[in-house]
């Protein structure tokens, strides 16, 4: 079953690679807040000690591969303009291979390559020798899974070369390289509401009924790819010299520093503490305190996943945004607009993240919610 669906049919139906994954459905794209409190509130009456996994050592793409992916399903028309000009930037760098009659890639394969490139650029670097090696070596793993011109069993070289000399010219910095222009400046939009898709999909995971799981290596941002690509060596170091580094702070001008420089991944890695030592201290508010859904004015119910976990007096909320270059195109903001609170909610509230108290009885300004930091994560204080 995996062999047809996960490791052949998923490289081969590339209308939108996000979807293509480990257990998925790609006819689904994704469902509405309604929905997921639903499924949420029945995950904790059932199944409270269910695993939270946004990444294992068979995803398909990394877990911030996918959260940058996702930014392209609220802009189709914009994408589909941006492949439009990747199609004649480089209809030129392709070639014909008389064997097969087919000029190489073919539009299904360069989709998949465009679709590749937008999740996984690299912020920091741009285009290295080690990022074009390892995507090299991904998109031959992925042609053969797909087995229509070549495969692990009958590898057709002449497809694969040109496949990879077309994906060396569109990479190669140089004047004249008016894809890799465009692509860049297209790409790091992407980037920054893809990183919102990250910390939005970190606090869910680590707040939401179950068990938080982080794969190896998913402390900072993941952009690896299939395996091999994300079994490679983590730098543990490297991450334990950031987070004694981050130690006592969370200063607002700290705060703003990670924001600034949210491409290093520090960011996450701070997040991802915050939380998980929340989780240590009020193990029993996460295990078994009951999930309640909160109400949101009705202008931005698309807009924000918010809930609580309550355990007698205990209440933790945790406040995420969705859709956010839709809510920036609609121009709407967080004036006037409001949390409602359960009647027998506390009124002291102090951010999990930023150290920041309010006090507030019957509801929260979504902008005191989000002062500080895209997401949202509040512990009531006695």
């Amino acid at each position: 079953m995996a062999k047809g669906a996960e490791d052949t049919t998923f490289y081969l139906y590339n209308r939108f690679i996000s979807l293509n994954e480990v257990g998925a459905d790609p006819s689904l794209f994704g469902s509405s807040a309604k929905d997921f409190h639903e499924f949420m509130s029945k995950r904790q009456e059932l199944w409270p000690l269910s695993m939270n996994a946004t990444a294992t050592h068979d995803t398909k793409r990394g877990e911030d591969v996918r959260a940058r992916l996702n930014v392209l399903s609220e802009i189709p028309r914009e994408w589909a303009h941006q492949v439009r000009l990747g199609n004649k930037f480089n209809r030129n760098k392709k070639k014909f291979i008389a064997g097969l009659q087919v000029r190489a890639p073919v539009r299904n394969d360069e989709y998949f390559i465009y679709q590749t490139l937008i999740g996984t650029y690299p912020s920091m670097t741009g285009t290295d020798e080690h990022y074009v090696t390892r995507i090299e070596e991904y998109v031959i793993k992925a042609l053969r899974e797909a087995q229509l011109y070549t495969s692990w069993a009958k590898p057709h070289s002449e497809y694969e070369e040109a496949c990879l000399s077309f994906l060396g010219q569109i990479l190669k910095p140089q004047d004249g390289n008016k894809f890799l222009d465009s692509f860049i400046a297209f790409q790091q939009r992407i980037s920054t509401k893809g990183a919102y898709n990250s910390l939005s999909q970190a606090l869910l995971k680590m707040t939401c009924p179950g068990i938080p799981d982080f794969y190896q290596g998913c402390e900072l941002w993941d952009f690896s790819l299939v395996d091999p690509d994300n079994r490679r060596a983590v730098d543990y170091e490297h991450r334990m010299n950031l987070l004694r580094g981050m130690q006592g702070h969370d200063s607002s001008r700290f705060l703003q520093g990670l924001l600034d420089h949210k491409e290093d991944g520090r960011i996450k890695l701070f997040l991802i503490n915050k939380i998980l030592t929340l989780r240590k201290s009020n193990p029993d508010l996460f295990l078994k305190g009951s999930y309640v859904p909160l109400v949101l004015s009705p202008e931005l119910e698309k807009y924000v996943i918010a809930f609580a976990r309550r355990l007698e007096s205990e209440w933790v909320i945790t406040a995420v945004p969705r859709l956010s270059t839709q809510l920036i195109e609609k121009n709407l903001h967080w004036k006037d607009v409001f949390v409602v609170l359960p009647p027998e909610a506390p009124a002291h509230w102090m951010s999990v993240i930023t150290g920041r108290e309010i006090h507030c009885e019957g509801q929260i300004p979504i902008r005191e919610i989000f002062g500080g930091f895209p997401v949202a994560c509040w512990k009531s204080k006695v």
